[in-house]
């Protein structure tokens, strides 16, 4: 019986097939989970910073529906003595209302930009784990 040689060709056909499936590959299992883990973890916080925004976005809806009717179908009841007086109460009122409103719209406002600005961190770091190639 006469031994037969396997070309050198041959074992590097095998090895670029072994590569192109993954075996040779120097990630490991575990590492492609942890990467899994990350991606569903930066999704479940991309999710929870929709809702709030959402829930944000509603409250300053509402908020700025207040401040626009404030003092709508408000009526004075007085003879001319004291109408003056309450007037300037009905005035004050519409004043402190005024104000206190127009803190929680910008407390509003500035909690939108904040989850503006978590939602594009969340989305770089989705896009580096997708894109790991440009890195540099």
């Amino acid at each position: 019986m006469k031994i037969r040689w396997i070309p050198v060709t041959s074992f590097s056909l095998l090895s670029l097939c072994l590569t192109a499936l993954g075996f040779g590959s120097c990630q490991s299992k575990k590492f492609l989970q942890q990467q899994e883990e990350q991606r569903s973890e930066l999704h479940r916080q991309l999710a929870k910073i929709d809702y709030e925004q959402a829930t944000s976005t509603a409250k300053l809806a509402q908020l700025r529906d207040d401040y626009e009717n404030i003092g709508r179908g408000e009526c004075v009841y007085g003879g001319p003595n004291n109408m003056e007086e309450a007037r300037r109460a009905m005035e004050q009122r519409h004043a402190q209302q005024e104000k206190a409103i127009k803190a929680m719209i910008a407390e509003e406002e500035q909690k939108l930009d904040s989850l503006y600005g978590e939602r594009q961190k969340v989305e770089r770091q989705l896009g580096e784990l997708d894109n790991p190639k440009k890195k540099k």
